[in-house]
């Protein structure tokens, strides 16, 4: 079924409407409580320039322009930080965008109490979203320093031992509380 808000006049016939179900383009997506999380920086569907996050309707990966004022609404907000967005996570209680040099928090349950915290901090290097993974509640990621480890709190360097800025991220994944990446040197050797 549809609903649509407003009335076409009785006297009028022949009247066509138009439903489009549009989904925003996005650069990274996740998902998290029954919801799709997604960020965009970049032009838009309408070829505006946009610096967003996005989450669909509650329970419905289709619906992402839906502000009713009700608990089951999308959400959208626009971010102060620029740079482009380079990964993206879902954890227990958040979802973390990344950017070179910031890592976005979005926690809550609600539209209306949802918060977004953009904190200055090392982020996923460029290229290394592949590398992002949730293992026990913390997040390792590929950075420019080397192999970063993320709580909640600051972004700690694991991976001292390896030389900065030689390897290039391929993937990563996480078995048995390990994390284990595939990273190439400059020769192209893994």
């Amino acid at each position: 079924s549809l609903i649509l808000s407003g009335s076409i006049p009785t006297e009028i016939e022949n009247v066509s409407v138009t439903v489009r179900h549009e989904i925003p383009l996005m650069d990274f997506a996740v998902e998290h409580n029954n919801r799709i999380w997604g960020c965009r920086f970049g032009e838009n569907n309408r070829g505006e320039f946009v610096n967003e996050i996005y989450s669909s309707k509650l329970g419905d990966p289709a619906s992402w322009y839906c502000f009713q004022g009700i608990s089951t609404d999308s959400y959208m907000a626009s971010l102060g930080c620029s740079g482009e967005f380079t990964g993206a996570v879902s954890t227990g209680n958040e979802v973390l965008f990344f950017k070179e040099n910031h890592i976005i928090r979005v926690f809550g349950s609600t539209p209306s109490d949802f918060q977004v915290t953009a904190v200055p901090a090392r982020g996923v290097e460029k290229g290394a979203h592949r590398t992002v993974v949730n293992l026990n509640e913390r997040i390792f990621y590929k950075n420019a320093e080397g192999i970063m480890l993320y709580d909640g709190t600051v972004p700690v360097n694991i991976s001292s031992a390896l030389e900065k800025g030689r390897y290039k991220a391929r993937a990563a994944g996480g078995i048995d509380g390990r994390y284990y990446i595939s990273m190439t040197d400059p020769d192209g050797e893994r």
